[in-house]
């Protein structure tokens, strides 16, 4: 299916300024090569202009384990905030009171946890969404924990 050449307008172009794209085609910017292998002739654009690396999602499944590491930390948080709770469960009252506290505070803590780790990934250009994902679970695990624990401290069951 041809599209055509398309007109599109850059941030850093200047007003009335276009260029045309084909569909496919890549370009270069600051002397790195594009797809097709050609080199840049130009000079590297002083300032602001500078090349963003593009990957493809297939190439980083095999590099970045952030995948796997993210899933882990959720597993092993959610893990330990479970079984906070189960032993809450069995214990006296001082002590179940203060175990159903500390589990939504260990959920809470992997969360944030994530939260930094998905900023740290997104700083170092590697997969961050994975992350992000498993700070909002842990952030809304976290939540419901606390507020079905919440009745139980207060005792308004």
């Amino acid at each position: 299916m041809d599209f055509g050449p398309l007109s599109f307008r850059c941030a850093h172009s200047r007003p009335g300024e276009t260029a045309d794209i084909e569909i496919g085609q890549t370009s270069t910017i600051d002397g790195v090569s594009s797809a097709d292998g050609h080199q840049n002739s130009g000079p590297a654009q002083p300032g602001p202009h500078r090349s963003i690396p593009q990957s493809d999602p297939s190439d980083l499944d095999a590099r970045d384990p952030s995948l796997r590491q993210a899933v882990l930390h959720t597993v092993v948080t959610a893990a330990f905030g479970v079984g906070t709770l189960i032993v809450a469960a069995a214990s006296s009252d001082a002590l179940r009171t203060a175990l159903l506290l500390i589990a939504p505070a260990i959920m809470l803590l992997g969360g944030l946890t994530a939260l930094v780790r998905t900023y740290l990934a997104y700083r170092s250009g590697r997969r961050w969404g994975v992350w992000q994902g498993a700070a909002w679970f842990l952030l809304c695990l976290s939540l419901m924990v606390f507020m079905s624990s919440g009745s139980v401290v207060l005792n308004t069951e």
